[in-house]
């Protein structure tokens, strides 16, 4: 899927800088060459089971604190910035 240029100056920016500030990594850990698998915190973010590397539609990441509950679907600050920054660069 090729995405439009618009997106994909919002995905550059907010993989340069934003998602780095806002997830306390170093940016490098964004870089698009990068073999995240090997990197303990995105594997605990985005699997829901980081032994089995089993992906869910219901990742930690999406969920405060990254514990399944879901009354706290999307309730992260994280989320929010990142939909926040996202809106601002798409209006720049």
């Amino acid at each position: 899927m090729k995405l439009s240029d618009n997106r994909r100056q919002i995905v550059l920016r907010l993989r340069g800088t934003s998602a780095p500030t806002i997830f306390q990594a170093n940016r490098v850990n964004y870089d698009p060459n990068t073999d995240r698998s090997k990197i303990p915190e995105f594997v605990k973010a985005v699997y829901s089971d980081p032994k089995t590397k089993k992906f869910s539609k219901y990742a930690p990441i999406l969920f405060p604190g990254g514990e399944f509950n879901m009354e706290k679907l999307f309730r992260c600050k994280h989320l929010a910035l990142v939909r926040s920054l996202s809106n601002m660069i798409h209006c720049a």
